[in-house]
């Protein structure tokens, strides 16, 4: 039995959405950026208030941990690639390198 031409259209319709779709996520609201930046001496994080931070460096080596309740910390790290990990707060987890000059 031979479905419809109008049928075989909406199943073509259907499986190209599917197609194209599929695993793609889906924008509900505003998301909300993080991050983190060093600049003279201070540790800048953006939106990572109430969240756990842990720095370490590319060699796992971990220099700082803390509870995020500011936006600016001042702290000096020696030149080098820096890893933030950030762990709970309104995001959940994030994490960001960073470099310090």
């Amino acid at each position: 039995m031979r479905f419809p031409f109008f049928l075989n259209l909406v199943f073509l319709i259907l499986q190209y959405y599917l197609f194209f779709t599929r695993g793609k996520s889906k924008v509900t609201g505003f998301q909300t950026l993080l991050g983190v930046y060093y600049t003279e001496g201070v540790l800048h994080l953006v939106n990572l208030d109430g969240a756990v931070i842990s720095v370490s460096t590319i060699k796992g080596e971990r220099v700082l941990q803390f509870t995020a309740d500011d936006d600016e910390y001042p702290v000096t790290l020696p030149a080098g690639i820096y890893i933030l990990n950030a762990a709970g707060g309104k995001e959940g987890r994030f994490a960001a390198k960073f470099v310090v000059r």
